[in-house]
């Protein structure tokens, strides 16, 4: 009787430690507010827009705009950006940026067109470079921000 009970107890406790071992090897990417996002097998991850902090900047008398983004997760992220301009040309790029990392994007005023100020992002969790694309391919094209 004594062996049954131990030997049930050996086989609960490795179902348990087997389970204990699957859920402390899932990776998590974490927001600037501490909320957890599980990471993917191919290194991608559900971010949320608010990873991303984000401003605006005109400069040289109004002719040239500058839109800053700076990665406020604890993970690698994959961008996508644009600033509008008035023709309705989108002066658009793309990177990857680590924890705690900025980009921008600069937009002169030209003889063909000018910047309105107006920018957008799109942001997809992407914790490997070679699967930027693989993870972006839900995140939405920031240029149909400019849809009316």
């Amino acid at each position: 009787m004594l062996f049954r009970i131990l030997v049930a107890l050996a086989i609960v406790g490795t179902c348990f430690i087997g389970y204990s071992a699957y859920s402390t090897s899932t990776k998590y990417a974490k927001d600037q507010h501490g909320n957890r996002y599980p990471i993917d097998e191919k290194g991608c991850w559900a971010s949320p827009l608010h990873v991303i902090k984000y401003w605006g900047k005109w400069s040289n008398n109004n002719k040239k705009f500058t839109s800053y983004y700076q990665n406020m997760s604890d993970s690698r992220v994959y961008i996508s950006y644009c600033n509008e301009m008035k023709v309705g040309y989108h002066s658009c790029a793309a990177t990857g940026l680590g924890p705690g990392k900025k980009t921008s994007k600069t937009s002169y005023d030209s003889d063909d067109d000018e910047p309105t100020g107006e920018f957008a992002y799109a942001v997809s969790g992407s914790i490997k470079l070679a699967h930027d694309w693989t993870c972006n391919d839900d995140a939405p094209d920031p240029r149909t921000a400019f849809d009316d």
